[in-house]
């Protein structure tokens, strides 16, 4: 999966949560997927657990933010500016 796919991902991730669209579950994670919502907490386990929990926080505001990180072994890539912001 490159950078492009995972971020897709996630795009579609944060509508489904956001739109109550519990059939995102069904299209992002396996069935027997362990989605973990803290380091804290016990994992939700499966499609209809990962369901519940997603109408347990209906309504709740929340923000996403992602950023792929090479995996080990991988060539690191050149740094690049773009997308960088100055603070402020």
């Amino acid at each position: 999966m490159d950078r492009a796919q995972v971020m897709a991902w996630v795009a579609e991730y944060e509508r489904g949560w956001r739109e109550d669209d519990l059939s995102a579950v069904e299209r992002l994670f396996t069935e027997t997927a362990c989605y973990r919502p803290s380091p804290y907490e016990a994992s939700k386990v499966g499609h209809d657990a990962i369901k519940a929990f997603w109408l347990d926080n209906a309504g709740q505001t929340f923000t996403v933010s992602a950023w792929p990180r090479r995996r080990r072994g991988q060539p690191r890539s050149r740094p690049s500016r773009r997308g960088l912001r100055a603070a402020g």
